[in-house]
C-alpha cells in the first residue's frame, strides 16, 4: 500500500513536475515536498489539499480510500455513512417540512439517490428471469426505525439552519457582520458536537437482524406457494 508521500511522488512525476515546481505551485517549501515524498515528514490536511489542487486530483487519491477502512457495524457508523453520502450529494434527505419547527415530518421522509447516478449504475429488482431494472430517479429509501429517523432529521435540520445563516451573511455581510458570524461559529460547533454524538451511538446493527424464527416462518410461507406440478418452485 502506497504512503501519502509515495502517492505525491507518483502524481508529481505523472504530471512531469519537479519538486521545486510543485513547491512553487503550492507555496510549500521544496525541502518539505522532498521530506513528504520520502516519508520523513507527514503533510497536514491543509498541505495535502494544496498539493491535490496543484496536481488537479481528488484529495482522496493522495490520502487513499483504503487508509481508513469504513466499518459499518453500529447505528453510529450507519448515521456517519449517511451523513457522508448526503454531504457528497450522493443522496438527498427529502420530505415535507413542519411549518412550525421547520423540520422534516417523519412520515414523509425518504432518502433519494442523486439522479446523476442513473447514468452510471442500474438497480435490478428480483432475481434471474423475473428481475427488472428499477428507475433510480423513482427510488426512495425509507428509514424504518423511528429512533434512527428522528436522529437523522435533527441533523438535517441543524445543517439547513447553518447553511441558511451562511447565505444571509453572504447577502449582507456589512449589516449582519460579527454578530451573525458568531452565531454561525456557534452553530458549527453545535453541529460538530451533534455529529460526534450521533456517530458515537454504539448499538450494534446486529440487533436489527431478523431472528432465526422469522427466517423460518418466511421460508415456510414462500414454500407454500410452490406450483404443485413444479415441486422445486421453478
Amino acid at each position: 500500500m502506497m504512503t501519502t508521500g509515495e502517492r505525491i511522488r507518483f502524481f508529481r512525476k505523472q504530471r512531469k513536475l519537479t519538486q521545486v515546481q510543485l513547491a512553487e505551485m503550492t507555496g510549500i517549501h521544496p525541502v518539505s515536498i522532498r521530506k513528504y515524498e520520502i516519508n520523513l515528514m507527514q503533510p497536514q490536511l491543509e498541505q495535502i489539499q494544496r498539493i491535490a489542487d496543484a496536481l488537479n486530483i481528488n484529495i482522496n487519491a493522495l490520502v487513499g480510500y483504503d487508509s481508513m477502512p469504513m466499518k459499518i457495524s453500529t447505528v453510529g457508523d450507519l448515521l456517519g455513512f449517511l451523513m457522508i453520502c448526503h454531504r457528497a450529494q450522493l443522496i438527498t434527505i427529502t420530505g415535507e417540512r413542519d411549518p412550525d419547527s421547520g423540520g422534516l415530518r417523519p412520515d414523509t421522509v425518504s432518502l433519494v439517490l442523486n439522479p446523476v447516478l442513473a447514468n452510471l449504475i442500474s438497480i435490478s429488482v428480483g432475481q434471474d428471469k423475473i428481475s427488472r431494472e428499477a428507475d433510480i430517479n423513482q427510488l426512495h429509501i425509507l428509514m424504518k426505525d423511528p429512533g434512527i429517523l428522528s436522529l437523522l432529521i435533527s441533523w438535517e435540520r441543524s445543517l439547513i439552519i447553518r447553511e441558511h445563516d451562511i447565505e444571509k451573511q453572504k447577502v449582507n455581510p456589512r449589516i449582519l457582520g460579527p454578530t451573525l458570524e458568531k452565531i454561525i461559529t456557534d452553530q458549527l460547533q453545535r453541529l460538530d458536537e451533534l455529529e460526534l454524538i450521533l456517530q458515537s451511538i454504539n448499538t450494534p446493527l446486529t440487533e436489527y437482524a431478523p431472528h432465526a424464527s422469522d427466517l423460518s416462518a418466511g421460508e415456510q410461507l414462500s414454500g407454500s406457494h410452490h406450483d404443485e406440478d413444479d415441486p422445486a418452485g421453478l
